[in-house]
């Protein structure tokens, strides 16, 4: 189980990642830890689907961004890549940034997620 983080249009999807729940917990944690206050992504009342807001999306990339820069490039949170947080940081800038987009966090089952 997982979950995907996706930015999309009306016409379609325009960016994604998948990670496994232990990634998202960990992304979350590391978002709170540098500031990012925004809605509760608490994994459990969740359900399928949460929408973000574009606000919160650009508050929560901007915390994984302060988190990227007090990290030094050799060290790796257990179970959390920087490559992942990188990606996941895109899909909430691609998402925040465009006027017609809504960002979706969404429960999928079995996949084959790099983080």
């Amino acid at each position: 189980m997982g979950y995907q983080l996706i930015a999309s249009t009306p016409s379609g999807p325009m960016a994604a990642e998948a990670v496994t729940d232990a990634v998202m917990a960990d992304v979350r944690v590391l978002a709170a830890e540098h500031g990012f206050s925004g809605p509760q992504l608490a994994l459990d009342d969740i359900g399928d689907q949460l929408v973000i807001a574009p606000p919160d999306a650009e508050a929560m990339e901007e915390a994984l961004a302060r988190a990227m820069k007090s990290i030094p490039d050799n060290e790796v949170e257990e179970g959390l890549d920087r490559m992942t947080v990188h990606r996941l940081r895109y899909v909430l800038r691609s998402g925040a940034e465009c006027d017609d987009c809504e960002i979706l966090l969404v429960r999928v089952g079995q996949f084959k997620a790099g983080g």
